[in-house]
């Protein structure tokens, strides 16, 4: 857990990633990933061991030149920057900085899903009450193979930004996840984006094989991020708004105008139902990100603080994974 004072300064150039998730978002002394002004993303290296893990696993995945198996896991991961300091105190830093690659950049209307994987979400160092939380979070997970974390999306049909939050996630079956998990994310309108789930399914299958060919990993409370754009047809830019467990939050952004108080009382607005559910509808926003070339899908691995030593195949990633990719298929088939 990165927490921190409430006074934690933003560095120069960042600002809170509005579009983030799953994790620890900024705010009530949690630093969260930030989103930098060059196109990239800061996500704090947490304290030893989770974060000397995660930033050890990207090192050897991007230093390597001789391992064919970690040069193709490269394409699989938001690409690597290196490190950066944070805060500094009489020129000490304070905490580091992974730099990474944004995925959500150039999307105008972005739509993002946070898929933990896996049976089990605790690693082999876990303490029985780890592993008993981490079960009672999500039941389900023990037959599906993996999770929903968080989801954003927008919808074309409401122009709204539509913000899934953890609570209600936790609140999927393993009947009701393909229709109002998996099936949700990839509605626009009255149909599934058929073409969005065809290249996600083709990602995953690419995954998939080289999880069936790689013994050196073993993968927990890892996560694969599912993003793509819901229009190429916008040219305005807003303040983002965000949701939260069902409370509002406006993130000012230095590039655009503020948003006068009568939009904001617009804005502020929720449907009731959806809030007691822990959805939240944001009325008029969009991405900080114009002029998109195209319609955009992509998906990654990411979140890397359990990751371990293997000899085996990660038999516990490939059965969500492949539960994943199975859901997906019959979702073509509606």
């Amino acid at each position: 857990m990165s927490k921190f004072p409430n006074s934690l300064q933003l560095l120069p150039g960042t600002k809170p990633l509005s579009t983030q998730v799953g994790g620890h978002k900024y705010g009530d002394g949690h630093i969260g990933c930030l989103e930098v002004n060059d196109g990239t993303i800061l996500k704090h290296i947490q304290c030893p061991p989770y974060g000397q893990r995660e930033l050890d696993f990207y090192e050897e995945i991007f230093k390597s030149t001789d391992d064919k198996s970690l040069i193709e896991l490269r394409s699989f991961v938001p690409e690597f920057h290196g490190v950066i300091p944070g805060e500094t105190n009489n020129g000490v830093s304070k905490h580091q900085y992974l730099k990474l690659e944004n995925l959500i950049k150039k999307l105008s209307k972005p739509c993002v899903l946070d898929v933990k994987m896996g049976r089990k979400t605790y690693d082999p160092e876990a303490s029985p009450e780890k592993v008993a939380s981490q079960i009672a979070k999500f039941p389900p997970a023990l037959q599906l193979g993996y999770q929903f974390t968080g989801m954003l999306k927008f919808d074309i049909d409401k122009d709204k930004m539509v913000y899934y939050d953890k609570h209600f996630c936790r609140k999927f079956t393993v009947k009701t996840m393909k229709i109002n998990g998996l099936g949700e994310f990839f509605r626009q309108g009255k149909h599934y984006r058929k073409d969005y789930i065809l290249a996600v399914i083709d990602k995953l299958k690419s995954i998939e094989t080289w999880f069936l060919n790689q013994k050196k990993y073993a993968f927990y409370a890892s996560s694969l991020l599912f993003v793509y754009n819901a229009s190429v047809d916008s040219s305005d830019t807003h303040d983002i708004v965000l949701c939260s467990e069902g409370k509002e939050e406006k993130l000012d952004s230095k590039e655009n105008k503020t948003i006068d108080k009568e939009s904001e009382s617009d804005i502020n607005k929720t449907d009731d139902r959806l809030s007691e559910e822990g959805i939240v509808e944001t009325e008029n926003m969009s991405c900080n990100h114009t002029n998109p070339e195209r319609s955009f899908v992509d998906i990654r691995m990411i979140d890397f603080t359990h990751v371990f030593p293997s000899e085996d195949r990660d038999e516990n990633y490939i059965f969500g994974l492949q539960n994943l990719i199975k859901h997906l298929q019959s979702l073509l088939e509606m």
